[in-house]
């Protein structure tokens, strides 16, 4: 594929039976959190605003720092595999550590 080719580019996604699969359940997994948690369960009376302006630049700094360290590991290993076992290790690190600690008002504190 061309990657000056947008709209066929998505067309042929779209048009890909296991992509459709995997978008379908990510799309009714967070509208679903989104119901449940958002609305139904009050978040947003447990959040001020400096965390809401301020909560998306943690996850994009940690984003790209991971996304740069697993180029590194690709060219090192020439394997796309071992560069998304190391992303997705580090992200769901990184998330996990970051939602222990503001549980934790010792270690996460303004």
């Amino acid at each position: 594929m061309e990657p000056f080719h947008i709209l066929e580019n998505h067309g042929a996604l779209l048009r890909n039976r296991e992509f459709l699969l995997v978008f379908s359940l990510l799309a009714i997994t967070q509208i679903s959190r989104l119901t449940s948690d958002w609305f139904f369960g009050g978040k947003f009376h447990q959040y001020t605003i400096k965390e809401l302006v301020f909560q998306p630049y943690q996850r994009i700094f940690i984003q790209q720092f991971v996304s740069i360290l697993g180029v590194f590991t690709f060219i090192l290993f020439q394997k796309g595999e071992e560069a998304a076992i190391l992303v997705i290790g580090l992200r769901f690190l990184t998330d996990f550590t970051m939602a222990l600690a503001r549980k934790n008002e010792v270690v996460w504190r303004n």
